[in-house]
């Protein structure tokens, strides 16, 4: 009983817990994100400047 008890208590935080992972790493991506695709492209730009004095 307790086994089967504790199993559902434990389920249940994981569907709980679950939109809140979702949304944590969404903020997280989205404020990521942007600087990566612009370290990036800075970068590629410094990269194309030297190949090209």
């Amino acid at each position: 009983m307790t086994f089967t008890t504790g199993w559902i208590v434990s389920s249940f935080t994981l569907v709980f817990m679950l939109p809140i992972w979702v949304g944590v790493a969404a903020c997280c991506g989205a404020t990521v994100l942007p600087f990566e695709v612009m370290r990036r492209r800075h970068n590629r730009q410094v990269r194309g400047r030297v190949l090209t004095p």
